[in-house]
């Protein structure tokens, strides 16, 4: 833990301040208590590649992993403060919104999972270090790969893609 950093109490959890300020970013958006956007989160659930579970983690005062719930949670645009150390995100359910566009800006998200939530554009520049994308079950139209060189694992079947350009994944090894 870094010490010279300031630190919030919400909840159970002591949270650095870009953590802290982003619950309480939503909880704004929301229009909910931070208490109960942290406690939404805490129920939201999901699975990885393997099958194991996704919850929501804290370590040492950083949220890095979430599930966000849009039945819970029906945000229309996932903001997210600078300073954040989100490693694992997964979307579930329907995005709430009409144009249902996800643009993330979480520079060290490794794991993306955004399945079956009805999502017409994915941006990724904002995730530059991602190295396993599923955004299968869709109605995604392009998907531009070009700024995650990282990426080895996608899975993007069952949408509106005519053709995806490779080039830019040289690491990939499950498509």
């Amino acid at each position: 833990m870094i010490f010279n950093e300031q630190h919030f109490r919400l909840g159970a959890y002591v949270l650095r301040e870009p953590d802290y300020q982003q619950i309480k970013l939503w909880a704004q958006i929301l229009n909910l208590s931070a208490e109960e956007t942290l406690l939404r989160l805490e129920k939201a659930q999901g699975l990885n590649w393997l099958g194991r579970p996704i919850v929501f983690e804290v370590k040492d005062g950083a949220i890095i992993s979430l599930v966000w719930d849009f039945l819970r949670l029906p945000i229309q645009h996932f903001e997210c403060v600078a300073g954040l150390k989100i490693k694992t995100l997964q979307f579930v359910h329907r995005h709430p919104g009409e144009k249902r566009f996800l643009f993330i800006q979480l520079p060290l998200l490794e794991t993306l999972l955004c399945i079956n939530t009805g999502l017409r554009a994915l941006n990724l520049k904002g995730v530059p270090r991602l190295v396993a994308l599923r955004c299968h079950g869709n109605q995604l139209t392009e998907l531009d790969l070009s700024c995650i060189p990282r990426l080895n694992k996608l899975l993007c079947y069952d949408n509106q893609l005519n053709e995806l350009d490779l080039s830019h994944v040289p690491k990939l090894i499950k498509l």
